[in-house]
């Protein structure tokens, strides 16, 4: 039997071509800010420990009040205290969130975070105020020709995606209690010195997602870079792992603990591993692995990094790490089949 010629195409629209989504570029730029006051209780971070340990070396000793907060243990404060009716119905906070009916679909896209030579500080009340940095909007059109065409007019769709960044400034004091128009200044992207930690987070909401391969598992991505890495490591995340780096974090996003929901509702093969948690696990074996990787008695000062693909739970996931000017390490992070998921830099001074 002859088969038909169909052929998918899909184009970005010109400026002028816009779908129903659109007018949340001002709405999600009208938003927030969002301030914190808590206190950095040491049991966060023993929790932390805890989800870790297994997964990856560590060798420090259980950490109390006075000591600095681990590099990369930031996401475990200053999380909302939101009711689960100021939750989608996919578990993200409403507020921080456009329309779930435009944008059912939500990804972790990558970031940014700097750290400053004055940590945050286990035992003390610290602070955060998190703003809207940046909002992006991308329509793709979607369509089907060929022999075909005229029967599958109906799967001529737009497919849009809203790239939000967020920054969040951390502090290792109340300075949002204060008042003094300090709140006013940050919001508005003013520059200040007083921060801890500084973190820009992209999310990438979507009106739709992709469909799956037959497999289930994204496009095999060649790594970036190649040659023998100075530092490996392969570890397995489980669902427990997830379920305990959500409770942690304040994380009621179903896509980290709820497969069923993962595969009903998202059409992906199990659940997701959360973006912040392998930026904890890298940053962690960084600090770990100083000696290999030439930064013993450097302190990193910022990590960039892009999600490139989506991680799966308990599947093999690997961590490379490979020097460039002596002063910056790339890093690549790859799934079971060696397909690249994250590309980042790490920066020491």
């Amino acid at each position: 039997m002859k088969q038909a010629l169909v052929k998918h195409i899909r184009h970005y629209t010109t400026a002028a071509v816009r779908g129903p989504g659109f007018g949340a570029v001002q709405d999600m730029r009208l938003r927030g800010p969002w301030t914190y006051v808590e206190d950095l209780s040491p049991m966060q971070t023993h929790k932390m420990d805890a989800t870790l340990k297994g997964h990856i070396p560590i060798s420090r000793g259980t950490l109390v009040a006075g000591d600095a907060v681990p590099v990369g243990y930031h996401f475990a404060y200053f999380n909302g205290l939101e009711s689960e009716e100021e939750l989608t119905r996919a578990g993200c906070v409403r507020a921080a969130a456009p329309d779930p009916q435009l944008f059912p679909v939500r990804m972790w896209a990558g970031g940014s975070i700097e750290f400053n030579a004055r940590p945050l500080t286990l035992g003390t009340v610290g602070s955060a105020i998190e703003r809207v940095a940046r909002v992006e909007y991308k329509c793709k059109s979607s369509g089907i020709v060929g022999e075909e065409e005229n029967k599958n007019k109906n799967k001529n769709r737009l497919q849009e995606r809203l790239f939000v960044t967020f920054e969040r400034r951390m502090y290792a004091q109340d300075v949002v209690s204060s008042g003094g128009g300090f709140i006013e200044k940050v919001a508005t992207g003013t520059g200040d010195d007083k921060w801890s930690v500084k973190e820009e987070r992209t999310m990438v909401y979507m009106s739709n997602r992709s469909a799956p391969s037959k497999s289930g598992e994204s496009p095999f991505i060649s790594p970036k870079y190649s040659g023998p890495p100075v530092f490996q490591h392969t570890f397995t995340l489980s669902m427990v792992t997830l379920f305990r780096y959500s409770a942690v974090t304040f994380n009621g996003y179903r896509m980290h603990y709820d497969p069923l929901y993962c595969i009903e509702e998202e059409g992906l093969s199990g659940c997701l591993v959360h973006g912040p948690l392998i930026a904890t696990v890298v940053l962690s074996l960084a600090t770990q692995a100083g000696v290999m990787i030439g930064s013993m008695g450097r302190r990193i000062v910022r990590f960039r990094y892009r999600m490139v693909a989506p991680l799966l739970v308990e599947k093999a996931i690997t961590v490379e790490f490979r020097e460039l000017k002596g002063v910056v390490v790339v890093v690549c992070v790859t799934d079971q089949r060696g397909s690249q998921c994250v590309d980042g830099a790490i920066e020491f001074e």
